[in-house]
């Protein structure tokens, strides 16, 4: 008795050990099939098999078959074999290569409603076949792919290929020896199914490399680099492949750029126009770069220059705007006014209004009063009134009151723009009074941010037989006078004084000996006289 009982109990073991081994198995099945991005975990494979019309019977499915009998309910299992028979027992062997489960449960279901009228028939997949097509040519590593019936071209392809792998051109070569292009651009772009295809047991893929990969950059719907195949040129890459130009396109001036000409390492450049028979004839070489200008780029142009400071395009640590000039594309009929709307527009897109006190609701409240937001792309040292342009063929500068533009505004003021006008803002001329004991006393431009040592610098400095310490006294435009400490305004006057003592002593020294020689001499004559 207690061997049996230990018997039993080791098969128990045993058998248990099989079933996990088992269980194992089939887990790590599933984590391969999951990886493998071509073939879906088996539930989902029945859904989608049952649901599609199309899905084809595939060697390793298992179909079973449902219906009511004489003796009752009966079901059958059946696999599809290698050559496509699929065994129904009583009901015979099929042939069901070329079949879609769809066409196959409808003819199985009327075989069985033959020979049982009220049987109600069912046919269902049980689970779908997997089988390998071979994968080879200019891909990473040629190699066997698991594939099952609604396994694609583009799935099998996808992620082995190499950055010379042609999509355009990919062959397929059949059991029976027969051979297909297929062509999955159109595919991809323009839905072609049949460009798409289901790949079948014993399949063959080969990946040819791409002959002409080319890039077409700018205005069109759909910049990219594509393969050309055949006679494709540049009329089908950019109308086809690219999606066609956008309505900011320059289609008098498409240029090419080969990199690698047959002739020369150094390539060439090409300017097309759309319009020509050339454009639609040329014939695109492997590498070459097609770049479609925006209008935009090609409009003439006019320049601001001079005290233009607009506050929020300021960054910490950089240098003012104002030491730049702006390029503003030109448009026909723009005038001056305008383009003083746009440059604001531009440079307020540009502010980080959060570095700066001037805010978006600081623009627009300023809008309601008479205080013109256009001001604040103008430093505050701007001279608006004496602007003027600097225009080709024009002798003199053409004067204009950009102060009058943005405040009084009417037509006769404003001035129509010409292709590469420079408008000029200059800043308003300051000066500061330097006078006293210095060595080149005057009148200086005024210079900001800076102390009275600068002007003592360029009246010459301060004269030290005359003035000591450089002391000085500073009065504003009023003549009110101020600390010495104070950063020097405009229109403000720096005295030096005559301070040095011994200066004060030899001016009078030399007015005394000069008046005790006058009076000795005055005295010599009297005497002469007596």
């Amino acid at each position: 008795m207690g061997k049996k009982l230990i018997s039993a109990i080791i098969f128990i073991i045993c058998l248990a050990q099989l079933f996990a081994q088992q269980d194992n198995y089939a887990l790590d099945l599933n984590e391969e099939l999951k990886r493998n991005k071509i073939i879906q975990p088996e539930t989902d494979r029945v859904k989608l098999a049952s649901a599609i019309k199309e899905y084809p019977v595939t060697p390793g499915d298992v179909y079973r078959l449902n219906y009511l009998a004489g003796r009752g309910f009966e079901s059958l299992e059946s696999v599809v074999q290698s050559d496509f028979s699929l065994n129904l027992r009583i009901f015979g062997t099929l042939q069901v290569e070329g079949l879609s489960y769809q066409e196959l449960r409808k003819k199985v279901e009327e075989l069985v409603r033959h020979a049982y009228p009220e049987s109600k028939p069912q046919l269902v997949i049980q689970s779908t076949g997997i089988f390998q097509v071979y994968l080879k040519g200019e891909v990473k590593t040629a190699q066997y792919i698991d594939c099952w019936g609604l396994s694609q071209l583009s799935m099998v392809v996808e992620g082995k290929t190499t950055d010379y792998s042609s999509f355009r051109d990919i062959q397929i070569v059949k059991n029976d020896g027969s051979v297909k292009k297929y062509d999955l651009f159109k595919a991809q772009r323009f839905g072609e199914k049949g460009e798409d295809p289901y790949a079948k047991p014993g399949d063959t893929i080969i990946i040819s490399k791409a002959v002409r990969q080319v890039k077409v950059i700018g205005e069109v719907f759909r910049p990219d680099t594509y393969q050309l195949i055949g006679g494709e040129g540049l009329n089908d890459l950019i109308l086809t492949h690219a999606g066609g130009f956008t309505k900011l396109s320059e289609l008098t001036r498409i240029r090419v750029v080969r990199h690698i000409s047959e002739t020369s390492t150094s390539g060439e450049v090409y300017y097309l126009d759309s319009s020509t028979s050339l454009f639609k004839e040329f014939i695109l070489h492997d590498l070459d770069e097609v770049y479609i200008l925006n209008k935009k780029d090609s409009l003439p142009v006019v320049y601001f220059e001079g005290a233009i400071e607009f506050e929020g395009v300021k960054k910490e640590g950089s240098v003012p705007k104002s030491s730049y000039r702006y390029t503003y594309p030109l448009v026909e009929g723009q005038k001056l006014s305008g383009a003083i709307h746009e440059l604001y527009t531009i440079l307020s897109s540009e502010a980080d209004f959060s570095k700066t006190n001037l805010s978006e609701a600081d623009l627009k409240e300023s809008e309601k009063t008479k205080e013109s937001p256009l001001n604040s792309i103008f430093s505050s040292e701007a001279d608006l009134k004496n602007a003027y342009i600097i225009r080709s063929g024009e002798k003199l500068p053409i004067t204009v009151d950009i102060e009058a533009l943005i405040h009084d505004y009417t037509e006769e003021k404003d001035i129509l723009l010409k292709p590469y006008d420079l408008i000029v803002i200059p800043l308003k001329q300051y000066y500061v009074t330097v006078s006293g004991a210095v060595f080149k006393p005057g009148i200086y431009p005024y210079v900001p941010n800076r102390s009275y040592k600068y002007y003592l610098y360029i009246a010459g400095g301060s004269d030290p037989q005359k003035n000591v310490n450089e002391s000085v006294i500073i009065t504003d435009a009023n003549d009110v006078k101020q600390p010495i400490t104070r950063i020097i305004r405009p229109d403000d006057k720096i005295y030096a004084e005559y301070n040095n003592q011994l200066y004060h002593l030899n001016q009078w020294g030399t007015f005394l000996g000069t008046a005790i020689s006058v009076a000795a001499l005055i005295i010599s004559i009297i005497n002469l006289n007596k």
